[in-house]
């Protein structure tokens, strides 16, 4: 059966996971699905029946029953995450508002490696790629998850993350070719050193067509990349833990109308060791390097060089309380470019964070009433040390949870805050502050989730948020310069509800919807006329349904639907999609497929309306072979 988005059966943390085929999927009762596993909400594995947050999974077949061809794509089937496709290389992507194309207030990691740049603390999603085919699971938390993972994971964490080795051996070769994904192919292969290590190597490259000009001209940015990497984990011992060597690398080339093309590329490599202890003590240290070199012509220029340490402590010392505990470290050192529109001085820079957090869950009434408490003490340099708490209450019954929390995270203060210019004007327009302090939110929750049928479960989740130090344009001292602030406050409200219905055991239906509300005010002697709009888009509405149906052994149809609202500012229209694959597998090794996105729109636009560089989604199709051996 497959396992959907939102509601939460989660089966990450399953001795099996990875092996399992969609047939072995099929098999599970949604009693077994709703008993199964995730990690990231408490930074270790608990059932999701009982996790006292509003956390969402996709497994790796559900990735690939939407047809997308990149990690974006498939988030826009997340219930509370709004997803927005700004051009070939840019996406705006938030949870609980405040969607931007440089979004700062989601946290995003790949295998437990940070990916925001420290730049304007967002994600380039153009850069995070992988063999689909080798995802696990993706994790999306919605609400704040500062107290487990630290600053800038304000309104949501998404945690993605690769199969073991050991799920990946033998061979893989994938082809395909459509209209907006011109070409793509990739290919892999796992093997085994008997009773020391799985691996497995990998290599991918694609080709993407141009979008479209709100003129219906060719919007001039295709874009052409590769990628390659590796991992490799020790054959599992449970008295002696585990350990995972991973890295990748990757080169991407951005056409640009009028200039030579953008290239952007970067690498990583991670280590990361689990060792079981006395009793059911773990302890897990990690480290990693991270390098990326990205030149977008006409705008900036970065290098980036991140090194990072965490390592994490989960123990009982005392009946009824599990303590997961731990600390970290990151330097980040960059080197912007001195051409483009936009500067940053000084050009080098480097930024060192350090923290240390505790978590203790307290259980009574044989776990059906437990309190969860912690919190992380992080330091910045830019502004000293940061104390960013949580409390989550839980109510457990055999099917049902009801949960409450309440908790404060931070966004540090990146280099655009700090140390923007705008060097090609006659007078800097715009400038970042050296004194920007942290934007901070103080959120409540609450939630419900329940399998009242065998054949049906289902989740809701409300929040209240409210944000001060928020970004604001502050006049300066020079009568037509701008410099940013802390006078924006915000509050938002809102409400998540998904759902699953297994109608017959080959027909499954999966939905989300969820409401936001919004409010901006300026603090008290602001001089900002722009009132907070540069900081937020978002729709109110957004909701999606799917379907999927195995028309046969072999043979099966998914479609998908998803509704956004209008935008705000600038005014965008609401648009629904449609998208639809169908798969034949033939032998157990052949797979054919043929996905169609935005099927009855020729093309929309979902950010940036009414703005020159505007460009349109259109209706695309492809198709695919892929063959396993």
């Amino acid at each position: 059966m497959r396992v959907c988005l939102g509601v939460g059966a989660a089966w990450i943390a399953s001795p099996l996971r990875g092996q399992l085929t969609m047939e072995d999927l099929r098999s599970f009762s949604l009693e077994e699905l709703m008993g199964l596993e995730v990690t990231s909400m408490s930074r270790k594995a608990e059932p999701f029946v009982a996790t006292a947050g509003a956390v969402g999974v996709m497994t790796g077949q559900d990735i690939q029953q939407t047809g997308a061809r990149s990690i974006a794509d498939a988030l826009r089937y997340a219930t509370g995450l709004n997803v927005a496709r700004v051009d070939s290389r840019v996406w705006a992507v938030s949870a609980r508002g405040f969607n931007a194309a440089e979004s700062n207030k989601l946290l995003v990691l790949m295998d437990g490696r940070t990916v925001y740049t420290p730049l304007f603390s967002g994600v380039h999603w153009d850069a995070q790629d992988t063999l689909l085919a080798d995802l696990d699971r993706i994790e999306v938390i919605r609400g704040p998850g500062a107290t487990m993972w630290g600053a800038n994971a304000v309104n949501g964490v998404i945690s993605i993350t690769t199969k073991d080795a050991r799920y990946t051996q033998g061979g893989l070769l994938s082809v395909g070719a459509g209209t907006e994904e011109q070409a793509f192919a990739s290919a892999r292969y796992g093997g085994e050193v008997p009773g020391k290590l799985y691996y497995r190597v990998y290599a991918k490259a694609y080709q993407r067509d141009d979008m479209l000009k709100l003129d219906g001209s060719p919007g001039h940015d295709s874009m052409r990349g590769a990628q390659g990497g590796f991992r490799m984990d020790s054959a599992r011992a449970e008295d002696a833990g585990h350990w995972t060597i991973q890295g990748d690398y990757y080169q991407t080339e951005i056409r640009s109308e009028g200039m030579p093309d953008s290239p952007v590329a970067g690498g990583n490599l991670l280590a990361r060791l689990t060792r079981n202890l006395s009793g059911d003590a773990e302890l897990t240290t990690q480290v990693y390097f991270d390098h990326v070199a990205r030149d977008i012509f006409g705008q900036y220029s970065e290098v980036l060089h991140t090194y990072d340490f965490d390592t994490q402590l989960r123990f009982s010392p005392w009946t009824r309380h599990e303590i997961v505990a731990g600390v970290n470290y990151r330097s980040a050192s960059d080197h912007t470019g001195n051409t483009g529109t936009t500067q940053f001085a000084p050009s080098r820079r480097r930024i060192e964070t350090a923290g240390a957090f505790v978590q203790d869950e307290m259980r009574w009434l044989d776990g059906r009433l437990g309190l969860i408490m912690g919190s992380k003490l992080e330091y910045h340099e830019s502004v000293g040390w940061e104390f960013q708490p949580s409390a989550r209450l839980a109510v457990r019954g055999p099917k049902r949870t009801l949960w409450a929390a309440v908790s404060r995270a931070v966004r540090t203060p990146s280099r655009y805050d700090e140390d923007l210019r705008f060097p090609n004007t006659r007078r800097p327009l715009l400038v970042g502050n050296p004194d920007f302090a942290p934007e901070s939110v103080v959120a409540y929750e609450l939630g419900y989730r329940a399998q009242p049928l065998r054949t049906l479960t289902w989740d809701v989740s409300f929040f209240y948020n409210d944000y001060r130090d928020l970004r604001s344009q502050e006049r300066s001292a020079l009568p037509a310069q701008r410099v940013f602030g802390n006078k924006l406050r915000a509050q938002s409200d809102g409400a998540e509800l998904s759902a699953k219905w297994q109608l017959f055991r080959r027909w499954q239906l999966e939905a989300g919807y969820a409401f936001l509300h919004e409010s901006f005010e300026m603090a008290p002697g602001s001089t900002d006329t722009t009132a907070g709009i540069q900081e937020w888009n978002d729709p109110k509405h957004t909701a999606h349904l799917r379907s999927s149906l195995q028309i046969r052994p072999g043979l099966e149809w998914d479609v998908g639907v998803r509704y956004v609202s209008s935008l705000p500012h600038p005014a965008q229209q609401a648009y629904t999609a449609v998208d639809s694959r169908i798969v034949w597998r033939v032998g157990g090794q052949w797979e054919f497929s043929v996905v169609g996105q935005n099927l009855f729109d020729p093309a929309h636009t979902e950010f940036g309306a009414g703005q020159p560089n505007a460009r349109q989604v259109e209706r695309s199709l492809y198709g695919s072979m892929t063959w396993e051996f």
